[in-house]
């Protein structure tokens, strides 16, 4: 039996007849997915994975398999954002010119389809910069629409049979640099490669970060409870980071907080 909030969040979609949903895997726009293939149908929805260094192969595997499983059809467009030198350097609005290339492109590939996300009611603008771009290219967020939060909308994941209902945040790699260093294709990869490394070690699905710093150190954030792990096994987690190419690694002797 649907509940309330997704009673308002189909009919709020009901209207919209076409849409394409920007589409990343976690589980923000995989509800507004399922709503829209559900209220719409497959034939008048499109999932659109925006593909681009910043985004860790991973993430895309899991993406484009939920994505299918969701229904719809399933389009992968390639995302440029490391060539606009602003966005290279890293301001602190970085994520204002990553959603406007990844909207950009959605665009293209949607053509008369109006573009959904997943922006939800708890997003905050001061902290999202990304937001200024979903205003500025007309997408329309359900989610927030409807005054749906996270916490709702993880509990819509799970009526909706979604298996990542329970899925930690998953932020693009650009998130592990501080505002202010810059980055490149390179440094993704080692960031990218070096995770890789430690969920083999930990567990997959565990949640973790490997900041990059300015000084091309890198620092390993992750729950307390894998802290023994990372310790017992740091001499060959920094003989594999050396070779991937930082100069140093540490851990960050805080918890894990998602970000």
């Amino acid at each position: 039996m649907a509940g309330r909030a997704q009673e308002e969040l189909e009919a709020f979609i009901r209207p919209i007849g076409r849409a394409a949903v920007a589409f990343s895997g976690g589980v923000d726009s995989s509800v507004v997915a399922a709503a829209a293939v559900r209220t719409l149908g497959r034939r008048n929805c499109a999932l659109v994975v925006g593909r681009s260094p910043s985004l860790a192969g991973r993430e895309l595997r899991q993406a484009r398999v939920l994505a299918r499983e969701i229904g719809g059809k399933v389009l992968v467009v390639d995302c440029l954002e490391l060539e606009n030198p602003t966005y290279a350097k890293n301001p602190a609005d970085r994520c204002y010119f990553c959603k406007d290339e990844l909207f950009s492109r959605v665009r293209a590939a949607a053509g008369d389809m109006r573009i959904l996300d997943g922006t939800n009611a708890d997003d905050d603008p001061g902290a999202r910069p990304g937001m200024r771009a979903v205003a500025e290219a007309g997408v329309v967020s359900p989610l927030a629409a409807c005054g749906i939060g996270k916490a709702a909308t993880r509990r819509l994941a799970r009526e909706y049979g979604l298996p990542n209902w329970d899925k930690p945040a998953a932020p693009c790699l650009s998130s592990r640099f501080a505002p202010g260093t810059p980055i490149t294709s390179e440094r993704l990869g080692m960031v990218e490669r070096a995770e890789d490394y430690l969920l083999a070690l930990v567990g997959e699905g565990t949640p973790l970060r490997v900041r990059y710093n300015a000084d091309d150190s890198a620092t390993i954030v992750v729950p307390r409870a894998k802290m023994g792990r990372i310790v017992s096994g740091s001499p060959s987690i920094e003989r594999r980071f050396l070779k991937i190419g930082f100069k140093r690694v540490g851990l960050a002797l805080t918890d894990f907080r998602s970000c």
